[in-house]
């Protein structure tokens, strides 16, 4: 991030490296979110791969698939939305 000058952009930044339990487990997200002192029922969670889509789902939070080809329509059905690409969201 430091590299692209776009570190003050942002309030919050968790890594992997940051929690015990990556995705699947929620830890990542939670983590996230008390740093930026908001609760899972004010968020979004935007997710392309199964695994975020379960820890997303986990929070509590309203959790968006973006379809991609390696996604199927089996994974995307367990988010509580899904869509094509961002442009969708205009």
């Amino acid at each position: 991030m430091q590299k692209t000058n776009l570190i003050d952009f942002f309030d919050c930044i968790i890594t992997g490296n940051d929690v015990k339990a990556t995705k699947p487990a929620p830890e990542g997200y939670l983590e996230a979110l008390a740093c930026l002192g908001e609760l899972p029922v004010n968020a979004v969670i935007f997710e392309d791969s199964l695994s975020g889509i379960n820890a997303g789902l986990k929070t509590g939070a309203l959790t968006v698939a973006i379809y991609t080809p390696g996604l199927n329509d089996t994974i995307v059905n367990l988010a509580n939305v899904s869509i094509n690409n961002y442009a969708q969201l205009l």
